[in-house]
């Protein structure tokens, strides 16, 4: 565990805040589950930053609406245009964070229970 503490406190940004892609980063360097990894995030009291789903909304580069990435996305959404961090990240291969990024904003869409453990449902 103090290894995956140590990964956490290198790869601090610049505002001693981690950001999201690099969590994954650790999970798989340290072959932790990216839950493991925000727990241990938040038991040491850093904070996560810059999803790369947009979902703190100060990522730059929220990138413009795509067709592929709706049509992808579109299979997983539920009944309230929802859909999990797990499945929008799941989908992203071939289209790209930043097209999932402006789908999502664009089409309205809700991500839900983020992987790292930030949020379970976004509050309106």
């Amino acid at each position: 565990m103090s290894n995956l503490k140590e990964l956490i406190q290198d790869s601090l940004n610049k505002e001693g805040k981690l950001n999201c892609e690099d969590a994954y980063k650790i999970s798989a360097k340290s072959k932790s589950s990216i839950t493991e990894v925000g727990q241990t995030a938040k038991d040491i009291d850093i904070r996560i930053s810059n999803c790369q789903l947009g979902q703190f909304g100060n990522l730059k580069g929220t990138g413009a609406y795509s067709m592929r990435a709706e049509n992808k996305l579109k299979r997983f959404l539920d009944d309230k245009n929802r859909i999990t961090c797990k499945n929008a990240r799941g989908q992203a291969g071939g289209v790209g964070f930043e097209k999932v990024r402006g789908t999502l904003k664009d089409k309205n869409i809700d991500v839900t229970y983020c992987e790292l453990g930030c949020f379970k449902e976004k509050k309106r």
